[in-house]
């Protein structure tokens, strides 16, 4: 019996340390994940545009009518908010959205946001009575093709002639809110 109490020891010495690593590890993964969250989301830089050239894009409205989405003949434009309602970066984004939208609409660009979720009352309303009209993107798959992104937040210009003049994914910061405004 006393020959298996110095393995016993050893054995429980070494359950002691295992039980210390993954605890130091769990506390470690812990704070890296608090600090993590609490980092402000990154700003990217503007995407690159593959094809410049914008036609139409199928789209749906709250009472499942079918349209195409396409710069008005008549407008300076369309400005296209992408945007999902639980993302947090969108919701970050938002107020800068409808402050954009309010100074494209007085250029005589059309606004218009874009989203794959359902047109529920919370996703109508996102932007609050910003009167910023919100449209499903009808085929996702073709629908992300044309607007080059996959990823929300995504702001967009199109001039009338159908031309992507500007194409930013993630936050805006300073220099590329300014480029759009000159844009508009």
């Amino acid at each position: 019996m006393s020959q298996s109490s110095p393995a016993r020891a050893r054995f429980g010495l070494l359950l002691d340390g295992l039980s210390l690593l993954v605890l130091c590890g769990a506390i470690g993964l812990f704070f890296t994940t608090r600090r993590d969250s609490a980092r402000p989301v990154p700003t990217l830089p503007a995407a690159p545009v593959r094809d410049s050239s914008f036609s139409a894009l199928g789209v749906s409205d709250e009472q499942g009518q079918s349209s195409l989405l396409r710069p008005s003949p008549g407008g300076r434009g369309l400005l296209l908010l992408v945007f999902k309602s639980d993302c947090p970066a969108c919701g970050i984004q938002k107020a800068e959205w409808v402050r954009l939208a309010r100074r494209a609409r007085e250029r005589a660009v059309e606004v218009v946001a874009l989203t794959l979720e359902p047109l529920s009352p919370p996703v109508r309303e996102y932007f609050g009575g910003a009167g910023i009209p919100v449209r499903r993107i009808a085929d996702p798959g073709p629908g992300l093709s044309i607007l080059q992104t996959t990823v929300v937040p995504a702001t967009i210009l199109i001039t009338d002639q159908g031309r992507i003049a500007f194409h930013a994914i993630g936050l805006l910061d300073g220099a590329r809110t300014s480029l759009l405004e000159t844009l508009l």
